[in-house]
């Protein structure tokens, strides 16, 4: 019978039946037999006793009848009292009851006797004597008799007091082992609900605290309840990773094609311009010359600032890209990007607003990265603006020692909840990237610098009346590794 396999209710059940069984054999076998023992050594004895009594008080009652049986019965009666004595107690422990036991019989012999003595045909004086001699004996055959009624009131008193001391102590071990029984009866129980919620844990992937203490039906359904709330975090959490997946294999997609278009048609124009100037060498000016190899320059070079900005994202993905942090002004970086970016704002019919608010934009940068960083943001802004849009730069240096730069435009702006989206990579705006084109590449690229530098950057819209959208970021001058 394996009890593992039972009911908690069936469980409980056998335990306190086992339990409440053992005690009520135990007290029935062994008080019983502490009573019969006191009735053997007491109830007997002061049985004989009285027997005895009666006896001797009916002799006394009828001392002119007096014949041969009765004296018999007497000494008959005496001597059983003696073998009770013999046979219950023990000659070395009841010592006294024995020598008053030996008394009764022997007064009681002397007082048979002498009355049947005094029965015989005598002289008055002789009758005188033997009178005085039966009374003598009867006074001692009665001390006797009361000596031996104290004897067995202090014998019944003493096996009272060991009676009540025995039922204490059958009590307190009986309290011990009923406590050992429940306490063992309630490990079975417990037993396998601790080692369930010790394997919720463990599926929890949690380190087994086996210290804690508390109402272990609480701390299984808390474990559950726990787990529950973990399988439905971990179920959002699934199904989270599961759009950004979807999202990544559109936006993976959306790449490929992108990348495609990008990298067909600066190569379709090297290409094209090298047929060209392979074919007019002979008969082509030198105009027309140089205007095919310029063209050949202009697509390699579109093409070399792709596979830079991959390269460049999958170092800083990687943690790969040094940085070399030195002090520097970051208005500086600005008015390079804008020189290095002049041809473009001047063909696209934008105007560049500057504000600077505060006089010290120095901070701890890599040159090289933060001129990237404005010149990816920059020239977004130049690629989104309308001809003859201003687009707006503003430095300031905040009182929380950071430098903040903003570069707001007049452009169709960005959608709301692609604020934040934009900057993963390969991924453009709804907005911009059927029109515009490119890799989705530009803004990632932003995003790792600003992390490298421990900066913030984000997106967003202007209020109306205006329109358009801004990109910010903020750049402690400070750098603590």
């Amino acid at each position: 019978m394996n009890i593992d396999n039972f009911s908690i209710k069936t469980k409980v059940f056998l335990i306190t039946f086992c339990i409440l069984t053992f005690i009520s054999l135990t007290y029935f076998f062994v008080f019983s037999r502490l009573f019969m023992q006191v009735k053997n050594d007491v109830f007997n004895d002061y049985k004989a006793l009285i027997q005895i009594e009666h006896q001797i008080n009916y002799l006394n009652q009828h001392h002119t009848h007096r014949i041969e049986s009765e004296f018999n019965a007497l000494l008959q009666l005496t001597n059983h009292y003696q073998k009770l004595v013999i046979n219950n107690d023990d000659l070395e422990d009841e010592r006294a009851e024995f020598d008053v036991a030996n008394n009764i019989v022997k007064f009681s012999v002397q007082y048979v006797k002498t009355s049947k003595k005094s029965n015989n045909n005598l002289s008055n004086t002789e009758k005188k004597r033997l009178k005085n001699k039966v009374e003598r004996f009867k006074l001692q055959l009665a001390n006797s008799i009361n000596n031996a009624f104290d004897i067995i009131e202090q014998k019944a008193d003493e096996n009272l007091h060991k009676l009540f001391y025995f039922e204490v102590l059958s009590t307190v071990i009986f309290f011990v082992v009923t406590l050992f029984l429940v306490m063992y009866g309630i490990n079975l129980i417990i037993k396998p609900l601790v080692l369930l919620r010790a394997k919720i844990e463990i599926f929890q992937g949690k380190v087994i605290q086996n210290e804690i203490k508390g109402d272990e039906v609480k701390l299984l359904v808390k474990s559950f309840l726990e787990m529950r709330t973990e399988i439905e975090d971990k179920q959002k959490q699934l199904n989270t990773a599961l759009q950004q997946a979807k999202q990544a294999n559109i936006a993976k997609s959306a790449f490929l094609a992108n990348i495609s278009h990008e990298l067909r048609t600066p190569m379709l124009g090297i290409l094209g311009f090298a047929e060209l100037g392979i074919k007019k060498f002979e008969s082509a000016d030198k105009d027309k010359l140089y205007k095919y190899f310029d063209r050949i320059y202009i697509s390699g070079s579109r093409l070399l600032l792709l596979l830079n900005n991959l390269l460049d994202l999958s170092k800083l993905e990687a943690d790969k890209m040094e940085f070399d942090f030195h002090r520097y002004p970051i208005d500086k970086v600005l008015e390079d990007v804008l020189i290095e970016l002049s041809s473009l704002i001047s063909s696209a019919s934008v105007d560049i607003k500057k504000e600077y608010i505060g006089r010290h934009f120095e901070a701890d940068i890599d040159k090289t990265q933060i001129h990237q960083l404005i010149y990816n943001l920059l020239s977004n802004a130049i690629k989104y603006s309308p001809k003859g849009g201003i687009i707006t730069i503003n430095l300031m240096e905040e009182s929380n020692n950071t430098v903040k730069m903003m570069i707001s435009d007049q452009g169709i702006g960005i959608p709301e909840d692609e604020c934040q989206s934009i900057f993963t990579k390969f991924t453009q705006s709804s907005k911009t990237c059927s029109a515009a084109g490119g890799t989705g590449l530009g803004l990632s690229i932003c995003k790792e610098i600003c992390k490298a530098h421990h900066a913030s950057i984000w997106a967003g819209n202007i209020a109306t009346p205006a329109h358009g959208a801004y990109f910010a970021f903020v750049l402690p001058k400070s750098q603590l590794t």
